[in-house]
């Protein structure tokens, strides 16, 4: 029964994207959405303010062949789609120092980092 009632659901979607013709869904991982696409919403409507943008986010792999989504933003690391054309938009290596609003206060250039204790991120 909860199978078919998702099924049901995902048609139901598909079939009110037609609705609208200048529609756009764009697939991403929650985290990619909510950190990095989500806050560049607001530029692209401006600029582009007849698309009606549709996101999908998901942290599952995309069955292409049931789902209706016209581009799949992911991070370089994730398994590519077969037959799907990719582009390179941002890197993923960046470091950002963070601190408090008094070690801020006594740091005048980087180099003032070096005496400090740094915490790594190790994530991939």
């Amino acid at each position: 029964m909860r199978d078919s009632l998702s099924r049901l659901d995902q048609d139901v979607m598909r079939v009110r994207t037609y609705g609208k013709p200048s529609s756009l869904i764009v697939a991403c991982d929650p985290a990619l959405a909510s950190r990095w696409l989500v806050p560049l919403l607001p530029v692209f409507r401006a600029e582009h303010s007849s698309i009606d943008v549709w996101l999908y986010s998901t942290n599952e792999q995309l069955d292409l062949e049931v789902e209706e989504v016209h581009i799949v933003i992911q991070r370089a690391n994730d398994e590519a789609y077969e037959g799907f054309q990719s582009y390179a938009i941002v890197t993923d290596d960046f470091a950002t120092p963070h601190c408090s609003p008094v070690m801020a206060a006594s740091l005048s250039e980087t180099a003032d980092l070096a005496e400090e204790t740094l915490l790594h991120d190790e994530r991939d």
